[in-house]
């Protein structure tokens, strides 16, 4: 995966059932908002319609680990071994999610097409904008099956976070 501009973007596909949430087509930049959202909340991971943005500590890192699991149920806590751990919804539909960077599209990866939660796990982060094309943050995204829409929930935060300004 590549971080580029501290960011990597993960789109989904939204289930047009007249959820409340905005779609991306319905925003005129879904990027900008989805940043803004990650960093005002301080969960640093943000969303807006079938985008979800995961802002990274490094400014560009070209090997960014990113597992993908897909879970069954609500898999168990293991937040000790990770730095940094985000709640998010984010939907399926057509069985696949993208991921791309500034400038650029990284993957696609096939998975059933559900409605699902998403965990977002970050770890092995250095100084902020110091990882560069050598760091060592990677990054987890643990799949599971939802019922209903939710708000995105910070579970555990890196201290490292609060010098973001």
């Amino acid at each position: 995966m590549v971080a580029d501009h501290g960011q990597i973007f993960v789109f989904g596909a939204t289930f047009d059932d007249g959820d409340a949430l905005d779609t991306a087509e319905e925003v005129a930049d879904p990027y900008t908002a989805a940043l803004h959202d990650a960093i005002d909340s301080g969960r640093f991971v943000g969303t807006c319609g079938a985008l979800t943005t995961i802002v990274t500590p490094g400014q560009f890192n070209s090997a960014s680990p990113m597992l993908v699991e897909v879970w069954a149920s609500r898999p168990p806590d293991d937040s000790a071994a990770w730095d940094h751990e985000v709640e998010v919804d984010l939907d399926a539909a057509e069985g696949r999610l993208t991921f791309e960077y500034v400038g650029g599209v990284g993957d696609s990866v096939h998975i059933p097409a559900a409605r699902y939660r998403a965990r977002v796990s970050g770890r092995g982060f250095g100084a902020l904008g110091t990882a560069g094309a050598n760091g060592r943050d990677n990054y987890r995204l643990r799949l599971f099956p939802r019922r209903r829409s939710a708000s995105p929930r910070l579970r555990k935060s890196w201290p490292g976070r609060d010098a973001y300004h």
